[in-house]
């Protein structure tokens, strides 16, 4: 349970009936009994403690039960946030934070999550290109390929995106006359993927499992965005040739939250690299004016 489940633990407790009234979906309890064991067991750890200070002849047993109690309580949780703070510090030094070109006037291919394309950088693509709409490889299409190789850019299933009228995209396959005049005008990459809605590592990190910026990093870190040129014309795409002009990445592992209890784990917080970089790249040029939506979606 995070952080915020123990706010709402409280909050549910407070108010028993309201929360019955309100929470009718399967899942709305999860975690509650532990953490009601949990409490209990806290509560008679310290009654018990209490007890061990009172009597003088326990009371250097009992100095001895607090400290291993707070060993384990609190000692073992700060330990493996240690952990994962050395993780991700080892992540955010692979990022890579450069100086991507105007997509305004680049011919981008993007691979991006169907579902995901109304609050991310996908979103903020679609809305600056406008009815020229853009060239979309979906991450359920990579799902499906032999990624240890590089991909042949002809065979490859690419649709058209359009930013709708509700938001998100409206897509379509390209026509055979669309493929042969658009392929060799591709020239940059967009890599836009939704990680705080995964859980796991996807497509998109597998086939850059062999790209030495994320070669031998730990397997729960997620591609949040990742721009790179491509050569026009190359009938390939290489994702373990790639040259990045920025990457962000996601470590989407948690840690033991304080004090230890099952079930009780805390995402570390993950700043987001290269923000004001994509959002000069993405974001059209109004004149100096600022475009708050695509900011806010890059953002995200």
């Amino acid at each position: 349970m995070s952080g915020r489940g123990w706010i709402a633990l409280g909050a549910g407790l407070a108010m028993a009936g309201p929360a019955q009234a309100e929470c009718l979906g399967g899942g709305c309890y999860d975690g509650l009994l532990t953490a009601l064991i949990a409490i209990v067991v806290y509560a008679l750890v310290a009654i018990v403690l209490l007890i061990l200070q009172a009597r003088r002849k326990w009371r250097r047993f009992g100095l001895r039960a607090l400290a291993v109690v707070l060993a384990i309580a609190v000692g073992v949780p700060l330990v493996s946030q240690a952990w994962q703070r050395l993780v991700l510090w080892r992540v955010e030094s692979r990022e890579v934070v450069g100086a991507p070109p105007p997509l305004e006037l680049r011919e981008p291919l993007v691979i991006a999550q169907s579902w995901a394309c109304r609050d991310d950088a996908c979103a903020a693509l679609l809305a600056a290109r406008g009815a020229r709409g853009v060239v979309v490889l979906p991450v359920e299409a990579l799902e499906r390929l032999d990624l240890s190789r590089p991909l042949v850019l002809a065979a490859l299933p690419l649709e058209l995106w359009r930013e709708g009228a509700s938001g998100g995209a409206i897509q379509r396959g390209l026509t055979l006359a669309e493929r042969d005049a658009i392929l060799p005008r591709l020239d940059y990459l967009v890599l836009t993927t939704e990680p705080y809605y995964r859980a796991d590592p996807g497509a998109i990190e597998a086939a850059l499992q062999s790209h030495p910026t994320l070669r031998g990093l730990d397997g729960a870190v997620l591609v949040r965005l990742g721009m790179a040129p491509l050569t026009p014309g190359a009938p390939h795409l290489d994702f373990a040739a790639l040259n990045f002009d920025l990457l962000d990445l996601s470590l989407i592992t948690e840690a033991l939250g304080l004090p230890l209890i099952p079930g009780h784990w805390q995402r570390l917080q993950n700043e987001s690299a290269g923000v004001a970089e994509a959002v000069k790249s993405i974001c059209p040029d109004r004149g100096g004016e600022v475009d708050w939506f695509c900011r806010d979606q890059i953002e995200r």
